[in-house]
């Protein structure tokens, strides 16, 4: 089975130590999702594991480096959603789908039939077909949050890292959104997904990593890991939690 592995990952930034010694693995067919608060340190950890900032550590896929991959190897095997995904140009929609191949040696309006059928499925799962011929700056929030998940879909690739996927987004869209996502790791993608929003990640999450100030502080079963002693420990909130559901009460007294 395919295993991203990550291994005493640090990350300096402005002369602070943003993340240290993080160790984790993700295997296929993973939901995970990394949860923290504001400046824990995850968007650049998503960052470091795809060598896109100077780290020390190692992340790995099956053995090999993947911080020394060609950008163009690497997107074969993992997909990426930033938390910026804003477009500079009126593109089709299925223009911008179509850019998931380019690291497949596909160009936009030269797809070969591999490449087209990667595409097509991708919108279909993501129920864009009716949108294929739109200019993305006519959607709106949601349908371009799945606009940009199909992008990641028609690459084909092991493993997806995705960081606030449903940042902006209205409680169905963002359901809709994560709903895509976990039925794809339930078909063999390893997904890891950076979220804010607790009881999302409770309710979608197989495995969840907890990370405090650069630090990895927890890692295990959701239903293990998401305790009200946890969620105070990483948020200063009181909580009560119950299986899966999340209720938040609030600063302590």
């Amino acid at each position: 089975m395919a295993e991203l592995s990550v291994s005493r990952l640090s990350v300096v930034a402005g002369g602070a130590q943003v993340v240290s010694h993080i160790s984790l693995q993700l295997s296929r067919g993973e939901f995970v999702v990394l949860l923290g608060p504001n400046g824990a340190g995850k968007s650049m950890t998503l960052r470091a594991m795809l060598g896109l900032v100077p780290s020390t550590g190692s992340v790995t896929l099956d053995g090999a480096s993947v911080p020394d991959m060609a950008p163009s190897e690497r997107a074969r095997h993992i997909a990426y959603l930033p938390q910026s995904t804003a477009l500079a140009w009126p593109a089709r929609t299925r223009d911008v789908v179509s850019l998931g191949r380019f690291s497949h040696g596909a160009a936009v309006g030269r797809l070969g039939r591999d490449d087209a059928h990667a595409v097509d499925m991708a919108l279909s799962e993501c129920a864009l077909e009716a949108f294929s011929d739109r200019r993305v700056d006519s959607l709106s929030g949601g349908e371009m949050a799945r606009v940009h998940c199909a992008r990641a879909f028609a690459a084909r690739t092991t493993f997806l890292l995705a960081d606030e996927p449903v940042a902006a987004l209205d409680p169905a869209q963002a359901f809709r959104i994560m709903d895509l996502l976990q039925k794809k790791a339930r078909r063999g993608l390893g997904v890891l997904v950076v979220l804010h929003d607790i009881a999302l990640a409770a309710r979608y999450a197989d495995r969840m990593i907890l990370m405090k100030a650069g630090e990895l502080v927890a890692d295990g079963p959701t239903e293990s890991v998401l305790t009200g002693e946890s969620v105070s420990a990483l948020y200063g909130v009181t909580a009560h939690v119950a299986g899966r559901q999340v209720a938040l009460n609030g600063l302590p007294d």
